[in-house]
C-alpha cells in the first residue's frame, strides 16, 4: 500500500509533538512490511525529504489559506488566532497532498482530528481518521468552564472527523467518547511502544551534565502549557519542596507560558528547578531512564508518548486518571495514577516517587513495562492498523466534498454561532491595539532590534508606536498604495515592497488584520524569488 499520513501540526526541526512522533512510528513500522508512506506536515518551507528508512516528508508551508475568490479568507474569521491557524493549516497542508496524489496516488490517507488536519482533503481515496482528544475531557478534568471559542473548536474537529471514511481511537475511553459525541462504533489501535533513536545513539554526556543522574529528580516532558497540567505542577511545588528540600525538577519541552508559574512557586528552590526547552530524543530518553520518575499530568484523553516511553524504559510515571492512561496502568499496578486537576494529590504522589526506596521503585517501573509491552505493542499496533487500511481500500472512500464549498459553509456556521458576525466584518479597534501590541511584545521576546512595518494606515501607525515603546528601531513603512510611496508617516519613510526587497529588509511586522494573511503571501512570494525566508511577524 501507498500511505498518506497528514498532520497539520506545526514543525520546526522535525515532529515536535505527539501526533508528528506517532505518524512516524507507524509510517516506519509500515515500511519495514515493504509499504511506502508519506508524511505531510506544516514548517517553515516548501522541502521535500527522504529519511534513512525511505520515508517522503513533505513540509507544507504554512503562508496563511491558498483561498480563491471562490472561498471566504479563513484569516477574516472572527474567531482567536489558534482556531485560525489550525484552518490555515489544514487548507495548506490539503493543498499539498492533492499536489503530490496527482503525481503518485495514494491508496489511504490518514488524518488526524487535532487542528482539523482533514477537513479540506478533497480525493477519491479512503480517508481514515484518528481520535487524538476530546477538548470537552480537558476542559472537565481541569475545571475549565465552556467558551464559545472552546465550542468552535470542537465543531470543527468533529466535522473533520465525519469527513472521513473510517475512524479509530488509541484507547476505550476515547472510542466511548466517539459513540457518544457521532454515535460511531471504532476500533482501537493503541499507540506502539517505539524507543527511537537506539540507545547507542544516545547522548548520555549532555544527560550526565545536566546532574539528573546524581539528584534526586523527577522529569516533565511537553509543552509547558495549562493544556499539559504545568499549572497544577506549579501548584504542587511548594508542598514537594517543603517535604523533599533535596528534590529537582527537570523540563524538557517548549515554554508556552507556565515557566514564570513554575518559578514563581518555586519559593527558595528556584535552583532546583532544571530547564532545557526543546530536546531530541538522543537527550530525552537516557534523561527518561535517569530519574526516579516522570510526572505527566496532562490530559487530553489520549495515552501520552512520554508516558509509554517511560514505562517501556522502566522508570516510573505519574500520570492522571479519568484518561487514556487508566487503560493502561489501572490493575497492573505500573505507575500512580492521580486525579486530574488535584495539585495536592500530585504533590502526595511525587513525594511518594521520590522518597520510596530503590526496591520499591524498580519494581514499579518493571510493572510499567510488563504492561506496555503487552498493551503497546509494535506489532499488534501495526497489525491492527494494516487490518483497517486493506478494509477501506476494498470498500472504497466516501464521495468527497467539495472544499471549498465546505470552507465557505465552515465560515459560514462558525459566523452564525458566534452571533452572525459578518467575516469580513472591521476588528474593533480596541481589538486591533492589543493584537498589534502582541506583535511588538513578541518581537522584544524574540530578540529583534530593526524591522520594518508592512502598512501605513491607522494600523501602522499603532503598531509603530508599541514597537517604539519597546526600544525596538522600526526602519521604515511599506505599503502597496503608490500614492503613499514616497511620503512620511509618524516620521518614517513609506517605500513600496519592491523598494525594502532592495534594500535588504528581512524583518517584516504586519499592520493589519483584515489583509493580513493577503500582505504575509505577497511578502514571501517576492521573497521566493530571492532564496530568501524572511521573518514576518503577523498579528493573526
Amino acid at each position: 500500500m501507498h500511505v498518506a499520513f497528514v498532520t497539520s501540526e506545526i514543525a520546526e526541526c522535525g515532529f515536535f509533538g505527539g501526533l508528528g512522533r506517532y505518524v512516524q512510528h507507524m509510517a516506519s513500522l509500515l515500511t519495514t512490511r515493504g509499504h511506502t508512506c508519506d508524511i505531510f506536515l506544516c514548517a517553515s518551507e516548501n522541502e521535500l525529504s527522504r529519511d534513512s528508512e525511505g520515508i517522503r516528508k513533505h513540509g507544507c508551508r504554512l503562508i496563511g489559506c491558498p483561498m480563491t475568490n471562490e472561498t471566504t479568507d479563513f484569516d477574516r474569521l472572527p474567531v482567536v488566532f489558534e482556531i485560525r491557524e489550525g484552518l490555515a493549516a489544514a487548507m495548506s497542508v490539503a493543498e499539498s497532498l492533492e499536489s503530490a496524489h496527482s503525481r503518485r496516488p495514494y491508496d489511504v490517507i490518514h488524518v488526524t482530528s487535532a487542528r482539523f488536519s482533514g477537513l479540506f482533503v478533497d480525493l477519491p481515496v479512503p480517508m481514515i481518521a484518528r481520535f487524538d482528544r476530546d477538548l470537552a475531557l480537558v476542559r472537565q478534568s481541569y475545571g475549565l468552564s465552556q467558551t464559545s471559542m472552546d465550542s468552535v473548536a470542537e465543531m470543527l474537529e468533529r466535522a473533520a472527523l465525519r469527513t472521513a471514511s473510517y475512524q479509530y481511537a488509541p484507547n476505550s475511553l476515547l472510542a466511548g467518547r466517539l459513540h457518544e459525541m457521532l454515535g460511531l462504533h471504532v476500533p482501537i489501535i493503541p499507540p506502539p511502544a517505539v524507543i527511537d533513536p537506539a540507545r547507542d545513539e544516545w547522548d548520555t554526556a549532555w544527560c550526565t551534565d545536566t546532574g539528573i543522574r546524581n539528584q534526586r529528580s523527577l522529569l516533565f516532558v511537553g509543552p509547558l502549557s495549562r493544556v499539559n497540567g504545568a499549572h497544577v505542577l506549579a501548584d504542587a511545588l511548594p508542598r514537594v519542596f517543603s517535604e523533599c528540600p533535596d528534590a529537582h525538577i527537570h523540563l524538557v519541552g517548549l515554554n508556552q507560558g507556565s515557566w514564570e508559574a513554575l518559578l514563581d512557586q518555586s519559593g527558595g528552590f528556584r535552583s532546583h528547578i532544571h530547564y532545557h526547552g526543546f530536546q531530541e530524543g538522543r537527550r530525552l530518553y537516557p534523561m527518561v531512564e535517569a530519574a526516579r520518575g516522570v510526572v505527566a499530568p496532562a490530559v487530553a484523553g489520549g495515552q501520552t508518548h512520554t508516558v509509554i516511553e517511560a514505562m517501556a524504559l522502566g522508570t516510573p510515571v505519574i500520570a492522571p486518571s479519568q484518561s487514556g492512561h487508566d487503560q493502561l496502568m489501572t490493575g497492573s499496578g505500573a505507575g500512580l495514577l492521580v486525579h486530574p486537576n488535584r495539585a495536592g494529590d500530585l504533590a502526595d504522589a511525587m513525594i511518594r516517587i521520590l522518597t520510596m526506596g530503590d526496591d520499591e521503585r524498580c519494581a514499579l517501573g518493571e510493572r510499567g513495562r510488563v504492561a506496555v509491552a503487552r498493551d503497546c505493542s509494535a506489532t499488534e499496533s501495526v497489525d491492527r492498523f494494516v487490518s483497517l487500511c486493506q478494509n477501506a481500500v476494498e470498500h472504497g472512500p466516501i464521495a468527497p466534498l467539495d472544499r471549498h464549498a465546505r470552507g465557505r459553509a465552515l465560515c459560514a456556521d462558525i459566523c452564525a454561532f458566534l452571533g452572525g458576525t459578518s467575516p469580513l466584518a472591521p476588528a474593533p479597534k480596541q481589538d486591533m491595539q492589543r493584537r498589534l501590541a502582541a506583535v511588538a511584545e513578541r518581537l522584544r521576546k524574540d530578540g529583534i532590534d530593526g524591522v520594518v512595518v508592512y502598512g501605513a494606515g491607522e494600523a501602522g501607525r499603532i503598531m509603530v508606536g508599541e514597537i517604539l515603546a519597546r526600544g525596538i528601531e522600526v526602519l521604515y513603512l511599506v505599503d502597496r498604495d503608490p500614492r503613499l510611496q514616497g511620503k512620511v508617516v509618524t516620521g518614517l519613510e513609506v517605500v513600496s515592497l519592491e523598494d525594502a526587497v532592495k534594500r535588504g529588509a528581512t524583518t517584516f511586522a504586519i499592520a493589519s488584520l483584515a489583509f493580513a494573511g493577503e500582505m504575509v503571501r505577497t511578502i514571501q512570494k517576492r521573497y521566493d524569488r530571492e532564496n530568501v525566508i524572511p521573518r514576518i511577524f503577523s498579528p493573526l
